[in-house]
């Protein structure tokens, strides 16, 4: 499949908080972005390390893992669809603590932190 400026512009106007942006700020945002695949089973993030950028689940879609303090094994707690905004919180926070896998392959769009 193809991708365009425009088509990954149209795709954001759907996606909070990326939606209440003013057109000439989303334009700037989609110039910034990267699109990159993941394999079934490939981290998007992990929780040890610091994430450099937001990804945007574009198309396919994703587990976000939580692990169970007692035997430290992954739950799913959520099964993430094209929209999901992933690596904010641990940027937010200045904590890394998002595990993401792939669940399928995917396409996500990624915004450097700065």
């Amino acid at each position: 499949m193809t991708y365009t400026r425009t088509s990954i512009q149209d795709f954001l106007t759907s996606v909070p908080p990326f939606d209440q942006l003013p057109p000439s700020a989303l334009n700037e945002v989609s110039q910034k972005v990267k699109l990159l695949r993941y394999r079934m089973g490939q981290a998007v993030c992990v929780r040890d390390k610091m994430p450099d950028q937001v990804a945007i689940v574009y198309e396919g879609q994703a587990r976000l893992l939580g692990y169970d303090p007692r035997t430290d094994k992954p739950v799913t707690l959520q099964l993430l669809q094209p929209g999901a905004v992933l690596g904010w919180v641990g940027l937010v926070r200045g904590v890394p603590c998002e595990t993401v896998i792939a669940s399928t392959e995917t396409i996500c769009l990624l915004l450097p932190a700065l």
